[in-house]
């Protein structure tokens, strides 16, 4: 397996995933939280990505279902790809998500601030 830092100048300005918007590099790749084009939030570029996905119902209406997915690391999930990712879903019930999140981030501590918000954007809580 390669260092991120390796994939990460590779995919940096060659990517289908990338879009820009008002002088701003975006990305719409699987796992990155942000939505932003760095090596922090790049879902190809780290082994330990982390995403927060939203459901959405067949008539395109917005489902407040929201489900954390996690990428495994190691060589058994390489060759499964069904097994590649894991999900956890959350509920509406803001104390039980802040507890979920700490823990299915606990290995990326730099990106908890960053997945509570964007819950909260998502839920639409005003706190």
């Amino acid at each position: 397996m390669f260092p991120s830092e390796v994939i990460w100048q590779c995919v940096k300005k060659n990517s289908s995933f990338i879009y820009k918007s008002s002088g701003f590099t975006f990305t719409c790749e699987p796992y990155n939280i942000a939505a932003i084009n760095s090596l922090k939030y790049s879902g190809l570029a780290n082994r330990n990505a982390l995403g927060l996905d939203v459901k959405v119902n067949p008539n395109n209406q917005l489902i407040k279902k929201v489900q954390i997915t996690k990428k495994k690391t190691g060589t058994r999930s390489t060759r499964r790809p069904n097994r590649l990712v894991t999900t956890i879903k959350l509920s509406t019930d803001p104390r039980q998500v802040k507890e979920k999140i700490e823990n299915a981030f606990s290995h990326r501590r730099d990106l908890v601030k960053t997945a509570k918000q964007k819950y909260k954007k998502i839920l639409g809580i005003k706190c």
